[in-house]
């Protein structure tokens, strides 16, 4: 089975300490790492909230 995903770019603002530490991190894990973590948390916690429904 394939998969395609459409994305989408967006802006958005994170407090300065936190994006030292997530571009910190990301460095040493390669390029699509922010992308791939962004994706994963919002799903996690989106699917949290929608079983709280």
């Amino acid at each position: 089975m394939e998969l395609h995903l459409s994305l989408i770019d967006l802006s958005f603002q994170l407090r300065n300490d936190l994006y030292t530490r997530l571009d910190r991190v990301a460095k040493r894990r390669g390029r699509g790492f922010k992308q791939i973590l962004l994706n994963e948390m919002l799903e996690a916690l989106l699917d949290g909230l929608e079983k709280q429904e």
